[in-house]
């Protein structure tokens, strides 16, 4: 469990997301949106997976990998909306 931990952090580090957001701004290069919502796509795949693997409860996955991404998005002026087929997009908060 340790290793995916570890996956966890290196691909899933926030500080991606914000090098995401920051060349989204400085370039207006949209195709920046489908990285963050590869980031998002497997934050909560692992979060998914250790939930199962652990049984354990949401509140504990924060102390374990850190506040979700998709939380995370809401700093940049976006949030993460599925819609039915289960396809996450990104649309303003605002």
């Amino acid at each position: 469990m340790l290793e995916m931990l570890e996956v966890h952090d290196e691909r899933c580090d926030p500080r991606k997301l914000d090098a995401a957001f920051t060349r989204l701004h400085d370039t207006g290069d949209l195709a920046v949106l489908d990285e963050v919502l590869d980031l998002l796509r497997q934050d909560t795949a692992i979060r998914a997976f250790v939930t199962q693997k652990l049984n354990r409860e949401n509140e504990e996955l924060n102390f374990l990998l850190g506040r979700p991404l998709a939380e995370i998005v809401r700093a940049y002026g976006m949030k993460v909306e599925k819609d039915e087929n289960g396809v996450y997009h990104l649309v303003s908060d605002q």
